[in-house]
């Protein structure tokens, strides 16, 4: 084999990779374009990504900061199914999902005289819509306020070291992946949730806690948080499981198919010098 024809098959080699590369980048570019106008219509019309966080109690102290002294949930009894239900946006598949939250705190009052107790609770996005939604706080019943920039705020008088509970329940619509956190360096007391999936793959999102206990269930998954009594808790959170999509793929394939090329070409040219035969006569 003469050095000119390896030089030709380099240079087809080299042409055809610059070919493969410049469709990869074209067909990434238009995917992620694609991804990122679609992932708009999909959080406005279906939901975003959610974090719910830990409800706050404080009540009136005038030498406090801010005029506020906290009040730490004493327990807290958290119950979230997650059921998977991606959708189908031209070629693009989303990660989307169904979550009913339904949660049990209590509040004490731990100073010596009675107090007027406000409870906070901020949901996860204000604008995302939120299904059979109940807030009740103590003995008053469900409250029928509207939430304020995404929070609802009531109080209630307690006694000196008598405690009232918080029950809140929801079902919302959110997409890739829920989080339930934690106030910079608060401390929780007596903390317990139970997530359910109705899917096997699982994967817990940066940042967030791996479970105290984890089941299987059949189809799905029952993980388990408990935190007994800790400071600056980590947070708490599940990824849906992922789902295959065409751009992405074939912009993949596209990158990786000089490599393939040259695997191909090296055993013609070995093959064509072992027996002395010109690949190109």
């Amino acid at each position: 084999m003469k050095i000119t024809h390896l030089i030709a098959i380099g240079f087809i080699f080299a042409a055809t990779s610059i070919a493969w590369v410049v469709l990869g980048a074209a067909m990434k570019h238009r995917t992620e374009k694609q991804t990122e106008k679609l992932g708009d219509r999909i959080a406005d019309g279906w939901g975003p990504q959610l974090t719910q966080m830990h409800p706050v109690a404080w009540h009136a102290a005038p030498g406090a900061a801010n005029g506020r002294r906290p009040l730490a949930m004493s327990t807290s009894d958290i119950s979230v199914d997650l059921a998977f239900e991606p959708l189908t946006r031209g070629l693009t598949n989303h990660r989307t999902y169904l979550v009913d939250f339904k949660a049990t705190y209590e509040v004490m009052n731990t100073t010596p005289v009675s107090q007027t107790v406000y409870v906070s609770f901020e949901l996860p996005d204000r604008h995302t819509s939120y299904e059979n939604f109940s807030f009740v706080l103590g003995d008053g019943g469900e409250s029928k306020r509207s939430p304020r920039d995404g929070t609802l705020c009531e109080a209630v008088v307690l006694p000196a070291g008598k405690s009232t509970s918080l029950k809140v329940t929801y079902r919302a619509r959110g997409v890739d992946e829920w989080r339930y956190g934690f106030n910079d360096n608060s401390r929780v007391s007596q903390f317990r949730m139970v997530m359910k999936t109705d899917f096997r793959e699982f994967d817990f999102p940066d940042g967030t806690g791996s479970p105290s206990n984890r089941r299987d269930v059949g189809k799905g998954w029952e993980f388990t948080w408990a935190y007994p009594d800790v400071i600056a808790a980590p947070a708490i959170g599940m990824s849906m499981p992922d789902v295959l999509n065409a751009g992405p793929i074939t912009s993949r394939i596209a990158f990786f198919a000089p490599i393939s090329l040259l695997f191909f070409f090296s055993v013609l040219v070995l093959q064509g010098i072992e027996r002395g035969k010109n690949l190109h006569p």
